[in-house]
């Protein structure tokens, strides 16, 4: 499965949250895409293999999928973090994203299915 499907049917599944604290129902984007494949990061490898530049007008330098997928979702997404982050100056923008928005981008990014990595050995049951 796609990263871009998986958030979206990990999305069905929890409350988007931004963080590193993953609470019962709760999850960031990677997180609920881990939830829908029933596996880690690893079953997308690109993501810390692929450098991108963020899409959005905040100041960093290409950086691993996994990062850039965070940030939009931490700081555009869910927003949880934007006024500490545009303190620190990580942050100079004030667009909004839609998670639809998130999976857009993810989508025109990922790799063909092919290049994601093994299968999920136990898929997320509705």
């Amino acid at each position: 499965m796609r990263l871009s499907q998986a958030i979206l049917l990990g999305s069905t599944l929890l409350r988007p949250v931004a963080g590193d604290l993953e609470l019962p129902g709760d999850c960031g984007a990677l997180g609920m895409a881990e939830r829908a494949v029933g596996a880690g990061w690893s079953y997308w490898p690109w993501l810390l293999t692929m450098r991108l530049a963020a899409p959005c007008r905040c100041p960093f330098q290409p950086l691993p999928a996994a990062w850039v997928v965070t940030h939009l979702f931490g700081c555009h997404v869910a927003e949880e973090f934007l006024d500490s982050f545009r303190k620190k100056g990580w942050v100079r923008s004030d667009e909004r994203w839609t998670l639809e928005q998130l999976v857009d981008w993810v989508r025109s990014v990922e790799p063909a299915e092919a290049e994601t990595g093994r299968r999920a050995s136990a898929p997320c049951t509705v």
